[in-house]
């Protein structure tokens, strides 16, 4: 079992909002001497689908605020703890990234920009073989697990 995972946002999501797949998160941060490794990127998807519950009614205005609230409030506490570490995008990865674009474009996986800056962040994070990319995005997992990254499949709620 690797020691290092990386959480896009659906992963991040599942930290502050208790959905399907919560429970692997939980499993992984209770797992002696595991890191978490997340981006910015990452914390934007998860208020982008906090927008979306919002929105579709599945989330109130208290709740959302509330976990606005505790992502600004845990965030620095996270990168204390040593559990969890922020990697973020550089502009010298672009081409790395678009190249990923392609590459899974001629197996056709339709690899969009986020999913392929959270791939090249994953592969940043830890060499493959110690790291385990978690998310529900099928075509991120896909290009992680060619990369030889290990992947944990989580479930979508929408």
């Amino acid at each position: 079992m690797p020691k290092h995972y990386y959480a896009d946002g659906s992963a991040l999501s599942k930290i502050f909002i208790p959905q399907v797949g919560s429970e692997t998160l939980d499993r992984i941060l209770d797992w002696e001497g595991s890191v978490l490794h997340f981006s910015t990127a990452g914390l934007l998807e998860v208020r982008s689908f906090l927008a979306r519950r919002l929105i579709r009614r599945a989330l109130d205005l208290s709740r959302y605020k509330d976990v606005l609230s505790r992502i600004a409030d845990f965030v620095p506490e996270w990168e204390e703890s040593g559990k969890f570490k922020r990697i973020e995008f550089r502009e010298a990865w672009e081409d790395e990234a678009a190249h990923l674009i392609d590459e899974a474009r001629k197996v056709r996986i339709v690899l969009d920009a986020p999913d392929a800056i959270h791939a090249v962040l994953a592969q940043k994070a830890g060499p493959a073989g110690e790291l385990a990319v978690v998310s529900t995005s099928e075509p991120l997992l896909e290009v992680a697990e060619r990369l030889g990254l290990g992947v944990i499949a989580l479930e979508d709620v929408y």
